[in-house]
């Protein structure tokens, strides 16, 4: 089981440049939100390519 404390093991170049990013930022005044999806884009990828 994952915990917020857990140790950090990404296994791919997205994953290290997300935890690169994060410990670059990280400060108690911080907060890092990881958004599955962006409000609205969802409809207009439907749009795009379900037409």
């Amino acid at each position: 089981m994952l915990r917020e404390n857990s140790r950090l093991m990404p296994s791919n170049d997205y994953g290290r440049a997300k935890q690169t990013m994060e410990a670059a930022v990280a400060a108690p005044h911080v907060t890092c939100y990881g958004l599955g999806n962006v409000v609205g884009c969802d409809a207009l990828a439907a749009r795009h390519f379900f037409r």
